[in-house]
């Protein structure tokens, strides 16, 4: 009541509405130090609550505004917010500043003021109410020992992977502060079931009754055992709504069968408009239609994320632990921009009913691996459907933006004179998987994979699911089979995978075949890079249109004016194009200005590589100037 009587939410639409605690949130409130809990301060015996919850629950609103108001109650103490990362603890008490600034007044008769006791909300990641502050900081143990406080929630506990042991050293850093009584929230949505596990293990253990901690299952849909998830959760029979919606209207036979299929099935409540389960929900803001949505495209992970049901990884082929312990914190690239190293697309192209899955990576020399294998970082993760054609020029864009220098796709997918397949059979989809597993999984002696994920977006998330479905099944006829199609879509996964070709058998000439001299174009495309071949043979084609020539028309007269007004820039080529080097990558002869282009030149000791660097450096111009301005010195 307290709560509800203190506080508004900004809803999506940024329209202000009371604050309301669901159902299932009031007993974990009651349960801690503003009720039940209240005489556990100061004795050294404190409250630990493990709340295993759906997502986009309003948990962190509703914890949130516990926080302020036990800081009403308990003056001059501390009260941390643990995330698994900086920016998530930052976004907690974005929401925390919400709760403070649109808080209720007492009434006039009580004299109007502010409920909350305001002393400093200008700190992104403090907030100071009745001189208590409230912190939010980063899941890293070696920056929170020390400290006490009268209340802690670690928030994602079970995602606390981003190094190993980070949950559980976190918490044993953390649970000194409430030495001398107080109160411990910890919360997640499930990742594993393995009981090993730091939030599971705590569910466990709370759940037995054998500890003091409170346990608290917070599934979207709390009567969610008694439904058949195998069946929809919602069929719109209103066929202008579901026009609205973006799906196909039904036809007058097809809305028969279904009230026939399950008119007398008495899990389904059955309306003109619609057919649905009977699903109890305590949620006001959460709608059963999109939960079907969930439900339809992986089941898996709708039971995982909504209804508290942790993912079983003893038959998985990658760890999530492998995957969220080596992340690419940066933000997704649209080119390579002065990057000098090699990139590699890999694309699993769509069948009738599949997408095609793209992904982008940067090979990075790794000194510090054990093998000294390179490190692969993920900068493009694309999901095509739809006309060829249209799919078509988005892959050619992107191999003029990145310049890759191979380009990998499976043997169903289109234009053979595109790229080198990969026949995906029995054999090689087991030496794909096989192989990128043990790119995956932690190098012997730095911990990290040689690999590492883009998460920030929806189809960074649907990749990684993609990856975390696919499971290792003996047949009974003998064999192993690779498949994540028994939960959802698998296609990221095998996308990535055609990587371990490459990096399986050293020589990539081998697996990716020298050109084939029918796709090319005479003489002309002798040291072209593969995007400039294919780009003459559709030029040849006809397919490129005239603003394309105006660019490349553009170009020359761009570096022509170069070579008028920069002198360094003709001595560099011109030193540049005297002599002979092997090269060690075509293994082959070439002139030294043959390495100042990236995709030509791969190996750091070769000495092409390190005379045009010399060059480059003693004239004060950059590598692209020199390998694109030989064509106009003469």
């Amino acid at each position: 009541m307290r709560i509800e009587d203190t506080f508004n939410i900004r809803r999506s639409d940024g329209s202000l509405v009371k604050m309301r605690v669901p159902e299932p949130q009031k007993k974990m409130i009651r349960d801690g130090i503003l009720g039940k809990s209240r005489g556990l301060v100061g004795t050294g015996i404190s409250y630990i609550g493990v709340t295993n919850k759906g997502r986009q629950l309003g948990f962190s609103a509703i914890l949130a505004a516990e926080s302020v108001l036990i800081a009403e109650d308990y003056p001059h103490t501390e009260i941390y917010y643990v995330a698994t990362a900086r920016d998530q603890a930052l976004d907690w008490t974005k929401k925390l500043n919400q709760l403070i600034v649109d808080s209720n007044s007492w009434p006039e008769e009580l004299g109007g003021s502010r409920i909350i006791n305001i002393t400093s909300i200008k700190k992104m990641s403090e907030k100071i109410i009745n001189n208590t502050s409230i912190i939010g900081v980063a899941a890293n143990p070696s920056a929170i020992r020390g400290n006490t406080a009268i209340a802690i929630i670690f928030d994602e506990a079970a995602w606390a992977i981003r190094f190993k042991n980070q949950a559980r050293e976190t918490w044993k850093a953390l649970k000194y502060f409430i030495r001398q009584g107080g109160q411990a929230r910890i919360q997640s949505t499930p990742r594993t079931s393995n009981t090993e596990e730091f939030f599971w293990g705590m569910y466990s253990k709370g759940e037995s009754g054998n500890l003091a901690i409170h346990q608290y299952e917070c599934p979207v849909i709390t009567n969610w055992k008694e439904l058949d998830l195998t069946e929809p959760l919602y069929i719109e029979l209103n066929n202008e709504r579901r026009v609205m919606r973006g799906m196909r209207k039904f036809e007058d036979k097809e809305v028969t069968n279904f009230l026939e299929l399950y008119k007398n099935n008495p899990v389904f409540e059955i309306t003109k408009n619609h057919i649905k389960q009977k699903a109890v929900i305590p949620y006001w803001w959460v709608n059963i239609e999109d939960l079907e949505t969930d439900r339809a495209e992986d089941v898996e992970q709708f039971k995982q994320e909504n209804l508290c049901v942790p993912l079983d990884e003893t038959f998985k082929l990658l760890k999530s632990e492998w995957i969220y312990g080596n992340l690419n914190e940066e933000a997704e690239w649209n080119d390579r921009g002065k990057s000098e190293n090699r990139f590699i697309m890999l694309m699993d192209f769509a069948s009738k009913r599949d997408l095609t899955a793209i992904t982008i990576v940067e090979e990075i020399l790794n000194p510090e691996s054990s093998d000294k294998s390179p490190v692969y970082i993920e900068r493009k993760i694309d999901e095509l459907s739809g006309d060829y054609a249209l799919q078509r020029e988005v892959m050619f864009d992107y191999i003029l933006a990145f310049r890759p220098t191979f380009v990998s796709g499976d043997n169903t997918g289109f234009n053979p004179k595109m790229l080198k397949r990969v026949n995906f059979s029995m054999q090689s989809k087991e030496q794909m998987a096989q192989g990128f597993r043990n790119m995956v999984m932690p190098d012997t002696l730095t911990e990290k994979s040689h690999y590492r994920w883009l998460y920030k977006k929806k189809k960074h998330q649907n990749s990684i699911r993609h990856c975390l479905r696919v499971e290792r099944e003996l047949l009974p006829q003998g064999g192993v089979r690779y498949s994540g199609k028994m939960h959802g879509r698998d296609d990221h996964f095998w996308s990535k995978a055609q990587l371990a070709l490459l990096r399986n058998i050293g020589v990539v000439k081998a697996a990716f075949g020298r050109f084939n001299k029918r796709v090319l174009i005479g003489e002309k495309t002798k040291g072209k890079s593969f995007a400039e071949k294919f780009l003459m043979e559709q030029e040849k084609k006809g397919f490129i249109n005239y603003e394309d020539i105006k660019m490349k028309e553009d170009m020359k007269n761009f570096y022509k004016d170069s070579l008028e007004k920069n002198k360094n820039l003709k001595f560099a080529i011109k030193c540049l194009m005297h002599g002979r080097v092997i090269c060690r990558t075509s293994r082959m002869p070439v002139m030294p200005i043959h390495c100042a282009k990236s995709e030509n030149c791969m190996d750091e000791a070769c000495d092409g590589y390190k005379t045009v660097k010399d060059i480059c450096k003693r004239y004060k111009v950059t590598k692209e100037e020199v390998f694109n301005g030989q064509e106009y010195y003469k």
